[in-house]
């Protein structure tokens, strides 16, 4: 069976990046090949955005286009590579996110995401950890003690509404209230049922 190229999306403090990391333990204890990647990347263009998370933000149009040349490197160099190589990918934001964050800012996300769509490859399975925002909201600060320009509660509550009307289907909604064991075991099941 070909590699499957998995994402996990969700507003800030939804567990989406301690979720990828757990599927990605237990892949890896059972020597199935995966690599785990993010995005914005480490990379140049990816650098800069995330360099814009605790300075000032560039302009909207202006940080659509670095996240856009981030992914277009991403795939490039690392996703695409390694799916023809056998190896499944997991991934902790994709274009799901652009649409939203920056629907967040002003664009029309519906516009963003057909864009992106168009320009780029589908995960076989985008898991949407939804979480309400003063729940994410109260995580951030326990977590870190501080939130970026991406994370006040009137910018996720934008981006969670943006969220919430994204459908596709490869999105499957995963209640990230529940226990991080629970949502684990969840996700676990639904992800070696098109693996295995």
């Amino acid at each position: 069976m070909k590699a499957k190229f998995i994402v996990f999306e969700g507003i800030d403090g939804s567990g989406k990046s301690t979720q990828a990391s757990l599927l990605h333990k237990v892949l890896k204890e059972k020597n199935i090949n995966s690599i785990l990647t993010y995005e914005p990347t480490d990379k140049n263009h990816g650098k800069k955005i995330r360099d814009s998370f605790s300075g000032e933000r560039f302009s909207k149009e202006e940080e659509l286009r670095l996240f856009t040349l981030d992914r277009k490197e991403h795939l490039n160099e690392i996703i695409i590579p390694s799916l023809n190589h056998g190896k499944h990918v997991i991934l902790d934001r994709y274009y799901y996110s652009t649409a939203a964050y920056q629907g967040a800012s002003g664009f029309d996300y519906k516009d963003i995401l057909k864009e992106q769509c168009d320009m780029f490859i589908k995960p076989d399975i985008c898991f949407f950890l939804d979480i309400d925002i003063n729940t994410s909201s109260k995580r951030i600060m326990e977590n870190r003690g501080h939130k970026n320009a991406f994370e006040e509660i009137n910018y996720l509550d934008k981006v969670y509404k943006i969220f919430k009307h994204i459908n596709s289907d490869e999105i499957i909604h995963i209640d990230a209230s529940k226990s991080q064991s629970t949502i684990h075991k969840n996700i676990i099941e639904i992800v070696f049922a098109i693996i295995n």
